[in-house]
């Protein structure tokens, strides 16, 4: 009697910290009867960077990121999105900020603003395989599309783009996600941001009235797939699909 037999490997996602979560879908699908034949699927990792556990991972000793005052600003974060595995995939980059202290206020939600926000598109020999693009400057839109982020920025309290208004926009029309791209094994996405504490905020923002805010960052990895992309959420494959494939052939 002929056989068939397939392996299919698991396809995982690395991840490097505590903050850093992911899933994947998996969409292989194979059959066989001509004979005995092994099938092997390829591997999803999606590497970010090396340690963000509450970021200190990504910052030098020492670095500005607690007890500040208004008109400080945060050293610079750098986050690598790298493909290691053997796939192409695509990728969805999502922040998080967390009110720690129930009986306390959000305020800092509205404080804390994005003072620069810049991608780089990287290859494998650290060459760049699209322009980078700083998109948020001294708070607000910058670069070939501005327009998105200064809506942003007219959103709150403050002429900025706060951690409020940030926080699920749908920009990339991948809500809850802020990021979104794809990658060839061996290429990256480098995010480099830098946080304020805007000027005016007054003693509302204090620390006995204004509960601590934790961020963190997630990426998810999926397959350049239509009805993959579907099934993670629904209008991604279809909406997303066409510009993710756009992002591999530039690659």
């Amino acid at each position: 009697m002929i056989k068939s037999r397939m392996l299919v490997s698991m396809l995982v996602i690395a991840l490097a910290a505590a903050l850093i979560g992911g899933a994947t879908m998996a969409w292989f699908t194979d059959e066989d009867t001509a004979g005995e034949t092994t099938f092997t699927a390829g591997t999803l990792i999606v590497d970010v960077s090396d340690g963000l556990t509450e970021f200190h991972g990504l910052l030098e000793e020492g670095s500005k990121h607690g007890n500040m005052n208004p008109g400080d600003v945060y050293d610079e974060i750098v986050i690598e999105i790298v493909n290691d595995g053997t796939k192409n995939f695509a990728w969805f980059g999502d922040w998080t900020a967390t009110v720690l202290d129930g009986t306390k206020s959000d305020a800092l939600l509205d404080a804390i603003y994005i003072k620069t926000m810049k991608m780089e598109f990287l290859r494998p020999d650290a060459t760049e395989w699209e322009t980078a693009d700083q998109f948020i400057t001294d708070g607000v839109g910058s670069g070939a599309y501005p327009g998105w982020y200064n809506t942003l920025a007219a959103e709150g309290p403050f002429p900025v783009v706060s951690l409020r208004s940030w926080i699920d926009n749908n920009g990339m029309g991948t809500t809850p996600f802020e990021h979104m791209g794809a990658l060839r094994p061996g290429y990256k996405y480098k995010l480099t941001v830098q946080f304020g504490f805007h000027h005016l905020a007054d003693n509302d923002y204090q620390g006995d009235v204004a509960s601590p805010i934790e961020l963190g960052f997630a990426v998810e990895a999926h397959q350049v797939n239509l009805d993959a992309l579907n099934a993670f959420q629904p209008g991604f494959g279809t909406n997303h699909h066409a510009w993710l494939m756009a992002q591999i052939a530039k690659q």
